[in-house]
């Protein structure tokens, strides 16, 4: 079964995709952040619960549509060129991206969702097809233990948290200049935990850490330079570095470079925009058929070799400035329930809840 987790992550996120991104430094200077892109102090003093989750989600609850169509997206271990990225967010579920290598060559990547199901294609993958499934038959199929992360959480990736009240949340507690909150978060199959680090000046979303029921760490996203959008009160970062199974063999490192975002007035067609598409000469297949059987895991090679289907390379090396390590971030994993610090409390309606 880890085989099969691990395939279908690499399926997932872009086997045998040519990708690669820009850094910071490669941003014309005209687009890099500056002072006056900062937001107003979130935070005075050491903050309550209730203080920081308010920040956090008013910034997101800001945000009912988010597009960009100048972003790139980049595979640790690929050694080929830059996908260009389009990216498009409307509440509460419709997301679309989609990735090709230049403006002249057609799509290599299509992943989405809206409010019935999820999709994800892969041009170059070795066993063709548009893999999707029904949210309601996802949430309670064996499937979902082939999907690390599905496309409906994305949005968390970059910066779009939701505090919900039906999650249990405890903190802040004060790391250097961060703070830390731990939610526990309910799933079908047992309680996640999800531990989000933000800044403790301007309350922007700097990591974050889930694991699953068995306190597994399998996801993990750090975010830098960002910027806010003082027409909209929005703040987003524009690197987003996310890491699937981090720490294992398998794991798989994902970066997300944005020039800019365009906040709550979405361009293109809607019913295209959030739509599976239709590609001929690749089946739709539901993942959570009974039938479904997924492709073979690949033999993992390390480091990478021009010519196989690894794009997994093993965490090595130190971490970037201000991004938590694997190893780090596996230190903030529950440690069982008997463990006082990790109980958790009902966090109460406030302000800012819709």
């Amino acid at each position: 079964m880890q085989n099969l987790i691990h395939r279908w992550t690499v399926l997932l996120f872009s086997l045998f995709m040519p990708l690669g991104a820009v850094g910071c430094s490669a941003f014309p200077f005209w687009l890099r952040p500056n002072r006056a892109d900062l937001p107003p102090e979130a935070f005075a003093n050491t903050p309550t619960l209730e203080d920081v989750i308010y920040v956090v989600n008013a910034n997101t609850d800001r945000v009912d549509q988010l597009q960009t169509e100048d972003a790139t997206l980049r595979v640790e271990g690929m050694p080929m060129p830059a996908l260009r990225l389009n990216m498009a967010y409307e509440r509460p579920r419709n997301f679309r991206l989609r990735a090709h290598l230049s403006q002249f060559t057609g799509r290599e990547l299509d992943l989405g969702s809206n409010n019935e199901l999820f999709w994800f294609w892969i041009r170059r993958d070795q066993q063709p097809g548009i893999y999707y499934a029904r949210h309601n038959e996802f949430a309670v199929s064996p499937a979902r233990q082939l999907v690390a992360i599905e496309p409906t959480r994305l949005p968390e990736t970059l910066g779009l948290i939701q505090f919900k009240p039906d999650e249990q949340h405890i903190g802040p507690t004060r790391r250097e200049n961060l703070l830390e909150i731990r939610s526990r978060i309910p799933a079908p199959r047992g309680d996640a935990t999800r531990v989000v680090l933000l800044d403790a000046k301007y309350g922007w979303i700097v990591e974050q850490h889930y694991y699953d029921p068995n306190g597994q760490l399998v996801l993990s996203a750090s975010a830098s330079e960002h910027r806010y959008y003082r027409n909209d009160a929005v703040t987003m970062p524009h690197h987003v570095e996310i890491r699937v199974s981090p720490g294992q063999p398998a794991q798989l490192t994902l970066q997300i470079d944005v020039s800019r975002y365009v906040f709550n007035r979405l361009s293109g067609e809607r019913a295209d925009l959030w739509s599976m598409p239709r590609i001929e000469g690749y089946p739709a297949i539901d993942i959570t058929d009974p039938g479904f059987r997924p492709p073979a895991a690949p033999v993992a090679h390390a480091p990478y070799q021009a010519g196989t289907v690894n794009a997994m390379t093993p965490y090595g090396g130190a971490a970037r400035p201000g991004v938590m390590s694997p190893d780090a971030a596996r230190q903030l994993a529950p440690t069982g329930p008997g463990d006082a610090s990790q109980r958790m409390v009902e966090l109460p309606q406030y302000r800012g809840y819709r």
